[in-house]
């Protein structure tokens, strides 16, 4: 795992507890979808991570927020 996720002091992401594994999955989604659209790879992450709201749609804002600082760590 990449010593920047294990050396994370915290793993809250607006709001959401998320471990590491999560985060190290997400940057993996990232890096293997690099030319995808914003909106595109956030439909990746939260069908891969299974994340939906309370009402059952799939949440879209945190997954964005995560893949735009994942991109970031990646390239």
């Amino acid at each position: 795992m990449d010593p920047r996720i294990t050396d994370l002091k915290s793993t809250t992401f607006s709001g959401r507890r998320v471990n590491r594994r999560q985060i190290a999955d997400i940057q993996e989604t990232v890096g293997l979808f690099l030319n995808d659209s914003r909106n595109e790879l956030a439909k990746t992450i939260r069908q891969r991570l299974g994340w939906r709201t309370a009402k059952g749609s799939y949440r879209v804002g945190v997954c964005l927020g995560m893949s735009g600082r994942s991109r970031a760590t990646v390239s």
